[in-house]
């Protein structure tokens, strides 16, 4: 991953222009809550390849895990990304975000200054529990 550098607060007009732009480190940089009046679309889902191979004899624990894309409509698109793993609750399958989710936005703050990766990161993970994404990956994955 490259190397987090601040940006100062002259990188963007797109809060006063309603148009979002590429920062030269790859940001798209904007405030949450303009970001959460794009609609992002689900690009590509799938589930990991690497599953650990068993030995056919007798029962076996093992997880099912996969991935996720999705973008925003225009240019530049927004994109995030983030791993999933299934698990049972109350009987029924749900998908359950892990890791870190990859991203090209970073957020600000009003003053137009980065709140930084940490801060950008805990956002989107609470972003990511205002939507029901696990429905629309369930339908898309090809087993």
């Amino acid at each position: 991953m490259a190397p987090y550098h601040q940006q100062p607060a002259n990188h963007l007009r797109q809060e006063s222009s309603g148009l979002i732009h590429l920062s030269r480190d790859g940001y798209i940089r904007l405030a949450y809550q303009t970001f959460r009046k794009f609609e992002m679309t689900c690009l590509y889902s799938g589930l990991d390849d690497n599953r650990p191979v068993t030995s056919g004899l007798g029962a076996s624990a093992t997880s099912i895990t996969g991935f996720t894309e999705w973008v925003s409509h225009g240019i530049p698109a927004i994109t995030i990304g983030w791993d999933w793993k299934l698990a049972g609750t109350d009987g029924k399958p749900c998908l359950l975000q892990t890791g870190i989710p990859g991203r090209n936005l970073m957020f600000i703050d009003q003053h137009g200054q980065d709140l930084g990766t940490e801060q950008t990161t805990t956002i989107l993970i609470d972003w990511l529990k205002t939507f029901d994404w696990q429905t629309e990956i369930m339908s898309n994955l090809r087993y």
